[in-house]
C-alpha cells in the first residue's frame, strides 16, 4: 500500500518555510533601503517597510503554498517508493 505524505506535517513546514521567506524578503529589503538611503536609513526603512510588509507577505505564503505542494522544499518531500 503506498503512503501519501502526512498533511499535518506538510502544513507545519509550508508555514515555517513561509516565516523563513518573509523575514529572509524583509531583510533584504532593510539592506536595500539602508544601501539606497544611507542619510535616513531610519526613516527610509520605516516607509518601505510599510509599503512591501503585505505584498511581501502575500508572495511569501503563495510561494511557501506551491513549493509544499510540489514537495520541492526541505520537510516536504515525497515519500521513495
Amino acid at each position: 500500500m503506498a503512503r501519501g505524505r502526512n498533511v499535518f506535517k506538510l502544513i507545519t513546514f509550508g508555514t515555517l518555510w513561509a516565516i523563513v521567506f518573509f523575514v529572509a524578503a524583509m531583510i533584504l529589503v532593510a539592506v536595500a533601503t539602508s544601501l539606497l538611503n544611507p542619510n535616513d536609513a531610519a526613516a527610509a526603512g520605516q516607509r518601505a517597510g510599510q509599503l512591501l510588509a503585505l505584498p511581501v507577505m502575500a508572495l511569501s505564503i503563495a510561494s511557501a503554498i506551491a513549493l509544499t505542494a510540489k514537495g520541492w522544499l526541505p520537510g516536504t518531500r515525497k515519500p521513495e517508493a
